[in-house]
């Protein structure tokens, strides 16, 4: 059976893609793929030498990389229920891979890819970890960026 591809990128959640992913689906009776592509917790240096040794008590690796788990794992929940209530079946995939190849692999006999676009308002939530054109140009369906309102 086809299916529709959704990718998420980054930690956050786009609910016009979600919404958009499940009506497609349901348009073209197939199953809802998604891949959230997942970075690692970003390396950054403290501005204040003199109080260091009571900021790295404050919160350290392993706590980003829970907090992060459990962030995916809230948006994992909130697709598996909505395409449970659309009565649609559901596969996830979660990556720290970002090529448009593994993407294509991902999607497989997909009959559309969606992507997270982003904000209008904002041009640096709309930046990707791929290039969504050479990601068009590869793919053998429609590949569409979707906006958040």
């Amino acid at each position: 059976m086809a299916s529709v591809l959704l990718v998420f990128s980054g930690m956050s959640f786009s609910y016009a893609l979600l919404d958009k992913g499940i009506a497609r689906a349901k348009e073209q009776q197939a199953d809802l793929t998604v891949l959230f592509l997942q970075e690692g917790p970003e390396k950054e240096g403290y501005g204040f030498p003199s109080d260091i040794d009571s900021a790295e008590n404050l919160t350290n690796e392993a706590d980003v990389r829970k907090d992060d788990r459990d962030i995916l794992e809230g948006k994992v929940k909130i697709v598996r229920s909505r395409a449970k209530e659309a009565q649609i079946t559901c596969n996830i995939h979660v990556s720290n891979v970002f090529s448009e190849d593994f993407i294509l692999g991902i999607a497989g006999d997909a009959a559309l890819i969606l992507i997270d676009g982003g904000t209008a308002e904002d041009p640096a939530d709309n930046e990707l970890p791929f290039s969504p054109e050479k990601l068009a140009e590869q793919a053998t369906c429609p590949v569409e960026l979707v906006k958040n309102q």
